[in-house]
């Protein structure tokens, strides 16, 4: 007998993934890569061929138990062998091949792991091939119908515009007739609204005619009414004064020839306020300080606001606000704004159940505008006379005390300094709100 070392065979054997077997002709395996199943069986012997085994001594103190098959399945490359490992199932393909000059057989079990996870990326890969197949044949498909139905509605939008051009073609030769009846209609019309429009030109020429000779008329008599009066006194005045010095008595001409001065000194001002009222040149505009214009316009009006007593409250903010005007014509609007407001007041200290007379000039701004008003709380414009304020010559002052000219001359000055005046009555006060535009204070 002899006995071969055989492990550095089953050694070199290892490195491979498949798990080699070989055995003798009663199937005991004494050469394997998993020395776990050395001198085991591939199958149940029987009790003799046990025995028999067993005193040949072969396989020294082996007990010559089969391996754990669990099942078996042929297949046309193999069989399919199920086993039990470390308490867990593994299947092996079983591939044979017989040595008949040793009378051994030579297995390889090789893992279905493997070939099963090929087998899952295979199938899996298929799946994924066929779903992208059936994809692109529903694209496809998706297409041509969508190709279909788009010529369907390009068909039946051509049928729509055939159509609707018919419709159209019919409606406009319908239309058309109506509007060569409009149209002769409407040259009719025009011609019998440049006839009227023309009337009404002549008409309104022979109204500013009629008005001009009105306003010619009306200011001939104020400026008569006006003057005379004066012209009259100056008379009788002067010839008093003669037969006073003719007889000694000097302070009492003196006083008639002052009255005289005085009476001068009024036809003086109904001539400047004519002459402001035809003035067509709105001067030169810079940025004033509204200030010094309200300051100036006070200093004027001195010699009137001593004699009444009345005070003129102020209340600018902020006060460095500057106006775009010409400072002599709004310092002449503020002034006959602010003695209306003082003959408006003027003595209603001395009236029952009266308030404190209070005449004020206030400035403010907001965005590039600067808002002055002048108020007073004297009897108020009555509800009539508001919408004729501003007409020239037109007053509610009793006769000899004024042309009626203030307001006008006042609207006129704003107006060409590109500003806004209106009147507003609020409460017990009626106000003259100007608007000028605000120039920067840098």
């Amino acid at each position: 007998v002899v006995k071969i070392n055989i492990d550095k065979v089953e050694h070199n054997w290892g490195h491979r993934d498949e798990t080699f077997l070989v055995t003798d002709p009663d199937g005991v395996i004494f050469l394997s890569t998993n020395p776990a199943w050395r001198f085991q069986t591939l199958h149940p012997l029987s009790p003799e061929v046990k025995t028999r085994i067993e005193q040949s001594r072969r396989y020294p103190k082996s007990r010559l138990t089969p391996v754990p098959v669990l099942a078996t399945k042929p297949t046309d490359t193999g069989t399919l062998l199920t086993l039990l490992e470390s308490g867990r199932k593994k299947e092996y393909l079983q591939q044979s091949q017989t040595m008949p000059q040793a009378g051994w057989q030579v297995h390889i079990l090789s893992d279905t792991k493997h070939v099963r996870l090929l087998v899952r990326r295979t199938l899996i890969g298929a799946a994924a091939a066929f779903i992208l197949v059936v994809l692109l044949v529903l694209m496809y498909r998706q297409q041509r119908l969508r190709l279909l139905e788009q010529r369907r509605h390009e068909e039946e939008s051509r049928k729509m515009l055939e159509q609707s051009n018919l419709d159209l073609e019919r409606r406009v030769d319908e239309r058309t007739g109506a509007l060569r009846a409009v149209n002769s209609q409407l040259r009719l019309e025009i011609g019998d609204r440049r006839r009227a429009e023309e009337k009404l030109r002549h008409a309104r020429k022979e109204l500013i005619h009629t008005a001009k000779l009105a306003a010619i008329g009306q200011m001939a008599t104020g400026i008569n009414h006006e003057l005379n009066q004066p012209l009259a006194a100056i008379r009788a005045y002067g010839a008093n004064g003669r037969e006073l010095l003719i007889k000694g008595r000097i302070e009492e001409a003196i006083t008639n020839f002052d009255r005289i001065a005085e009476l001068t000194e009024r036809m003086a001002g109904i001539g400047t306020q004519l002459k402001i009222f035809s003035r067509k040149s709105r001067g030169n505009l810079g940025s004033l300080p509204l200030q010094g214009v309200v300051d100036g316009a006070l200093e004027i009006l001195m010699p009137m606001l001593g004699k009444t007593g009345i005070k003129i409250g102020i209340d600018l903010y902020p006060p460095d606000i500057r106006v775009r005007a010409n400072s002599l014509l709004l310092q002449q609007a503020l002034v006959n704004l602010i003695t209306n407001g003082v003959h408006a007041v003027q003595g209603q200290e001395h009236k029952q159940n009266q308030k404190t007379p209070i005449v004020a000039v206030t400035g403010r701004f907001f965005e590039d505008m600067v808002r002055v008003e002048v108020r007073d709380n004297g009897p108020g414009i009555g509800v009539a006379d508001r919408e004729m304020v501003f007409d020239p010559f037109y007053t509610t002052k009793p006769s000899g005390q004024g042309l009626g000219l203030g307001l006008t001359i006042t609207r006129r000055i704003i107006e060409e300094m590109d500003g806004h005046i209106y009147l507003e009555e609020e409460g017990a006060f009626t106000t003259f709100v100007l608007l000028l535009h605000r120039e920067s204070t840098e």
